[in-house]
């Protein structure tokens, strides 16, 4: 029935429609259909180009360096993931001047966790922290994979000798994520404190730690203990800095550093 009423009626003796030009509309709908076709041409030589890299990448990477960055010369610039590839192979065979180029390239405007990371690692072990610092900026920017960022940046942060903004940005990481790593990130934030001059907060990242339900006294170290005498004794709280002192020492006798505070006390 549908079908029925669907179907034009046709008369018996139907007469031929008078011919007329082609309307501004006609050729309106001509082009659209050029420009689709068009399009779903491009689409499919584009994932046809895509299919080929998939196949031959892994032999491409079994190459020699040289010969992998010649071959990454002839990847579309749009492909940025087949150059990020590239790129990580590039580094991982320590070639870090042909991996900074690749990498580079596929860095222009993509998010992406991995070339975040390793654009990174090659400019960390060249030496270029400062652009490493940037990478990792724009990587906890990002949003993706926020703890991994702050570490990495927190780190590039302190070899780059700004102690400050390393604590900073390790304070935030810990405060969001708590790990199996606690202890030595909160050794390693407060050390930085007190390198960048920052003694209460110091202090206040030490307290904040050993109120928590994190801290487990007999599970600290003796060089964790000297590290909480000396904040205590670098804020005024000399009493308190010699109770740790002498903590450290009960348990490891040997650690020296604790016993050279100790001895330095200011007598009262």
């Amino acid at each position: 029935l549908l079908l029925g009423i669907m179907l034009p009626r046709m008369d018996r003796h139907p007469s031929p429609p008078p011919p007329h030009p082609p309307s501004q509309w006609d050729w309106r709908h001509m082009g659209l259909r050029v420009f689709l076709l068009g399009l779903s041409l491009a689409m499919l030589a584009w994932c046809s180009i895509e299919a080929r890299l998939n196949l031959m990448l892994p032999r491409i990477i079994r190459r020699a360096s040289a010969s992998r960055a010649e071959a990454a010369a002839y990847i579309p610039s749009q492909m940025y993931k087949f150059h990020a590839l590239m790129g990580a192979a590039l580094a991982h065979d320590g070639d870090y001047d042909r991996a900074l180029r690749t990498l580079q390239h596929a860095h222009m405007g993509h998010r992406d966790v991995l070339l975040y990371n390793n654009l990174g690692n090659v400019y960390a072990n060249r030496g270029d922290w400062n652009r490493a610092i940037a990478v990792y900026q724009a990587w906890a920017a990002s949003g993706i994979d926020y703890s991994t960022a702050l570490k990495n940046l927190s780190t590039a942060y302190e070899q780059a000798g700004d102690a400050r903004n390393a604590a900073l940005t390790m304070s935030r990481q810990m405060r969001l994520w708590r790990d199996e790593h606690h202890l030595a990130a909160v050794h390693r934030v407060v050390t930085l404190y007190l390198k960048a001059g920052m003694k209460d907060d110091a202090l206040r990242m030490l307290k904040w730690f050993e109120s928590s339900a994190l801290f487990d006294p007999r599970k600290c170290p003796a060089t964790f203990d000297n590290l909480a005498g000396a904040v205590l004794l670098a804020t005024g709280h000399r009493a308190e800095a010699e109770v740790r002192f002498r903590l450290a020492l009960r348990k490891d006798p040997a650690l020296q550093s604790a016993r050279r505070n100790l001895d330095g006390l200011p007598r009262e």
